[in-house]
């Protein structure tokens, strides 16, 4: 691949479908390994990898600028992973519905997690995940709900 946005969204394809991780260049090449270094040993995404909650990841949405696949996690948690295929900036929204029924049901919060960034995103406003994404780049997340408390009146 020509660069490290498409180093890691290549890694995040394969990572989100516990597909096995093959490090396909040589590692003797230093310029190459400094640039792959950060993803490849990156333990969030390398742990969505090695998950198992009865299922491998599956594509979500399949749009013309982009690509979605979400992986259960456990425990009401799941894995998203959306890849821009376009060679311009585009925004991306996600029905959080689309990626499971526990993201969407009445009386929860959402929180997320960007893995890459090693950052939490705070609760999920509308129902909806949005990214804005560079061409080819990608973004993983981890999502859960997050009960509501209701006061006692």
């Amino acid at each position: 691949l020509t660069n490290a946005t498409e180093d890691r969204s290549h890694f995040g394809a394969w990572a989100i479908t516990s597909s096995p991780l093959i490090l396909g260049f040589d590692l003797t090449n230093k310029e190459l390994m400094e640039r792959a270094w950060p993803i490849i040993t990156n333990k969030e995404v390398l742990g969505v990898s090695q998950t198992w909650a009865g299922h491998p990841g599956f594509n979500v949405l399949d749009e013309v600028t982009y690509k979605a696949w979400q992986k259960p996690l456990g425990e009401r948690q799941h894995a998203l992973f959306i890849m821009s295929n376009a060679s311009m900036p585009i925004s991306v929204s996600i029905p959080l519905g689309m990626v499971s029924p526990d993201l969407n049901a009445s009386g929860i919060s959402v929180k997320a997690r960007n893995i890459y960034a090693h950052a939490d995103l705070g609760p999920l406003p509308g129902g909806t995940f949005d990214t804005q994404l560079q061409p080819h780049d990608s973004v993983m997340v981890t999502l859960w709900p997050e009960l509501e408390t209701v006061r006692a009146q």
